[in-house]
């Protein structure tokens, strides 16, 4: 094909895909979230109550539009997953705990996310880089996950209107017993506080009881026999009818991903700092952690595939 038919092809692949989002545009807001979401999340009683009866048809639609933005958009090759903990501003009291590598300043959060926005990054949802990583998504090439660890308040109290700002996708692991409590005097977001941010945040696993280090320095769900592992899992799955993990502390052993395996867990995350890519190991999908002194040179050189 010579490239003045390919040039024009493109323009008219381009003008097709603006037609057909100017055409759905409404739809799509509507429907996008059980379209192509998580099969965990579509069995949610109720969730398809009052669907239009031209869903099928949307949905063909929209496979449609991606065909069409996949002959035009490079092709991710690899992904960064961004790792965060706990938010606090800079002018809280608190300030001795923006030391720690956990906590990071909810105005440092907020530069990162207005970089992606100006950049026009895609934020994948689990269930995207699931496929991805099984050969049967393609993203396109300015692609990134963002993860919080352990549930905190803050992530509902500061992260979710940054994000939500932006039209961003988020993750959020949870300690399942410790919703609504304290834990070294930071605060775990509430059931209720989960609820109000469904529109934002999607919510798995970081063990149910099993987050906390032995005298030895080695994470509880690492060092854990099979049978206290899977009881683990199941009480958060229950929980939480979740499909995907964060290991406490990112560690992890063959017990526990076998655990993982029988008890119907499809994907877990470590804290291992490189990118997602084909083929990853799906159950020890590495992440980046974002701390403090990630500046914004190192932030833009993880998004962009370069640390």
């Amino acid at each position: 094909m010579t490239l003045t038919k390919r040039k024009t092809l493109g323009r008219a692949a381009l003008f097709l895909a603006t037609a057909m989002l100017f055409c759905f545009l409404p739809a799509i807001g509507a429907h996008a979230a059980t379209a192509g979401a998580d099969p965990d999340v579509l069995k949610t009683p109720g969730v398809f109550d009052g669907v239009d009866e031209n869903i099928e048809k949307l949905k063909d639609q929209i496979a449609s539009l991606e065909k069409i933005i996949e002959l035009n958009v490079p092709r991710a090759e690899k992904i960064p997953v961004l790792l965060y903990h706990h938010l606090i501003k800079e002018d809280e009291t608190v300030g001795s705990q923006l030391h720690s590598d956990s906590v990071l300043s909810v105005e440092q959060f907020s530069d990162q996310m207005k970089f992606l926005y100006d950049n026009r990054y895609y934020t994948a949802s689990l269930y995207d880089l699931e496929q991805y990583i099984n050969g049967t998504k393609i993203l396109p090439e300015r692609t990134v996950v963002i993860t919080f660890d352990d549930g905190y308040r803050s992530n509902t109290k500061y992260a979710y209107p940054v994000l939500k700002k932006y039209g961003f996708q988020a993750t959020i692991f949870l300690i399942s017993s410790l919703i609504g409590e304290k834990d070294n005097v930071i605060e775990h977001a509430g059931w209720n506080d989960l609820k109000k941010c469904r529109d934002v945040f999607s919510y798995y696993s970081h063990s149910h009881n099993l987050h906390r280090m032995t005298r030895d320095g080695v994470s509880a769900f690492q060092s854990a026999d099979a049978a206290d592992i899977m009881n683990d899992l199941l009480i958060s799955r229950a929980l939480l009818s979740t499909s995907y993990l964060a290991y406490p502390y990112g560690q992890t052993s063959a017990t526990a991903k076998k655990a993982l395996g029988d008890a119907g867990y499809r994907m877990a995350f470590t804290t291992v700092a490189d990118y997602a890519r084909r083929r990853t190991d799906i159950l020890e999908v590495p992440r980046f952690t974002i701390a403090p002194q990630t500046n914004m040179d190192a932030f833009r050189r993880i998004c962009e595939g370069k640390a």
